[in-house]
């Protein structure tokens, strides 16, 4: 793919992750928020995005997959954690860039998105903007990625042997999007009980 030109704007493409066995919160994507699937609020908060690919770990149920609108792809090497199930979705992306999303995020939305998009632009399109916290932790599964460079690396990390999400950042034109505590609750994950409590008391303060 060609580079992107610092005035141009490059179609994206939404990739959710949405892997994992779930041991502490089985079917988590499944549990609702505001009256929909998890894994569909993300995909609906990140529709003006772009088109949307889901990498999953198993099927859908019809009603959830008719919901997503979206391409799923299931992960061809389950077992081999979230940098396999996000490079198998990456493999069927046609746009220059894609966004990687975290399906247990409920709070993640377009908007914060398009604030990692432009700050691709700030930066002259690099090969990931990966959003990171004071401490140095990075959210890679709130970012955006060159695609043919990313999987690249992906794929390099992969034969390795490193599974973490991170693995791929590894040679490539990184820029690092600083985060603050206003982006607590957009980029809290939902991984036991008393996380998804939290999840609806944000989006729902009425809620138990």
């Amino acid at each position: 793919m060609p580079p992107v030109s610092p005035s141009a704007e490059p179609r994206v493409t939404v990739v959710i992750v949405a892997g994992g066995e779930a041991s502490r919160l089985p079917r988590k994507l499944e549990l609702p928020v505001l009256g929909i699937p998890m894994i569909v609020r993300v995909r609906r908060s990140l529709a003006s995005i772009g088109a949307c690919i889901v990498a999953a770990r198993i099927p859908f149920a019809q009603s959830i997959a008719d919901a997503l609108d979206a391409r799923v792809v299931l992960d061809d090497r389950p077992g081999e954690g979230p940098l396999a199930a996000l490079a198998a979705a990456a493999s069927f992306v046609e746009t220059q860039y894609f966004f990687a999303a975290a399906g247990d995020m409920p709070g993640l939305d377009a908007s914060f998105a398009s604030r990692i998009i432009d700050a691709a632009a700030d930066a002259a399109w690099p090969d990931a903007v990966v959003p990171t916290w004071p401490d140095g932790t990075m959210e890679p599964l709130a970012a955006l990625y060159a695609t043919a460079p990313w999987s690249a690396a992906a794929a390099d990390a992969l034969r390795a042997g490193r599974r973490n999400v991170t693995a791929a950042l590894s040679g490539l034109r990184l820029a690092r999007y600083p985060l603050d505590t206003g982006d607590e609750a957009t980029l809290a994950n939902v991984n036991t009980p008393e996380d998804y409590r939290r999840a609806l008391a944000r989006v729902a303060p009425d809620a138990r």
